[in-house]
């Protein structure tokens, strides 16, 4: 996303700025402003909620604009979550595919190279 001559990119910002090593510009802090913004500047997360974070006031709300998928018992987005947890079952799956890459490949290299088995 491109703002005032700076590119930015939210899902990488957004982890900034929820371990507080950065901020949002002022402008994009509050999803009212968006309407407000150039179209390409309006490219954004698909939710504007953390996986953590509490909105008072909205416990079990049903699906609606704010919650794509409504929220649970405490008042957090479910869908934020969805894709929280989701972020976690990617990095296994990868760290898990590199392993078997790494060991099918040494040990197919292995029996290249001592083969004649068969």
């Amino acid at each position: 996303m491109k703002y005032r001559d700076q590119t930015y990119f939210p899902a990488f910002r957004q982890y900034l700025v929820h371990t507080g090593l950065g901020d949002w510009p002022k402008e994009l802090r509050r999803r009212k402003n968006l309407k407000r913004l150039k179209t390409e500047a309006r490219v954004m997360p698909p939710i504007p909620y953390g996986p953590s974070e509490i909105v008072l006031g909205e416990k079990y709300a049903p699906p609606s604009a704010n919650h794509l998928l409504g929220t649970d018992r405490l008042g957090r987005d479910v869908l934020s979550g969805i894709i929280h947890g989701s972020r976690y079952a990617l990095v296994i799956g990868l760290v898990s595919v590199g392993i078997s890459l790494l060991i099918g490949v040494m040990l197919g290299a292995l029996a290249g190279y001592f083969g004649g088995w068969t």
